[in-house]
């Protein structure tokens, strides 16, 4: 990554964790009167994905919302991949974000 008098800029910025892997590649406008374009793709691989589905507010129809502790529930099971692919337009404080899941 780098910095330029008007623009962040990515060549190819690659995040890898046990998780997954975040890429990016383009840049962003540091001011208003400069837009740019920045592409990300994330992939999440896990053997749970519960957490991740529970922060992008999936419902699991399966659970009991009276049990005094939460019970294992089939979202708990979940495994797989996660694939975002999103663009992000604009400048560091004015962004449109459009993203594929």
């Amino acid at each position: 990554m780098s910095l330029t008098d008007s623009r962040i800029v990515a060549d190819t910025a690659v995040v890898v964790t046990s998780a997954g892997t975040i890429s990016a590649r383009g840049a962003l406008g540091l001011r208003r009167d400069v837009r740019d374009t920045l592409v990300v793709n994330a992939s999440v691989s896990h053997s749970e994905l519960g957490p991740v589905l529970r922060a992008m507010a999936a419902s699991d129809s399966a659970a009991d919302s009276t049990a005094k502790e939460p019970a294992p529930t089939a979202m708990d099971s979940a495994r797989g991949t996660v694939t975002v692919q999103a663009r992000v337009v604009g400048s560091v404080d004015s962004l449109d974000v459009a993203a594929e899941v």
